[in-house]
């Protein structure tokens, strides 16, 4: 089991080890699944953009320093 104050901060990390946000909270789906909701920032030209996406528990490959996905989790706004 991991605590939320364990993996809330650390950075998302994608298979091909580029970091694609922070983790910001742990949620629960009306599924009763838990996700992980990063946060992100996009920059386009000299405007930046801080979106918000949710992690579902089978993305995730392992929790250590990082949260290491196993596929490439897809952004939606939220």
């Amino acid at each position: 089991m991991i605590r939320r104050e364990e993996v809330v901060g650390k950075l998302v990390v994608d298979a091909e080890a580029k970091v694609i946000g922070k983790v910001v909270d742990i949620v629960i789906g009306q599924d009763g699944t838990a996700q992980l909701l990063a946060e992100a920032e996009v920059r386009r030209g000299s405007k930046t953009k801080r979106l918000e996406f949710l992690i579902p528990h089978y993305y995730v490959s392992k929790i250590g320093d990082v949260v290491l996905l196993s596929a490439e989790a897809e952004v939606r706004k939220r």
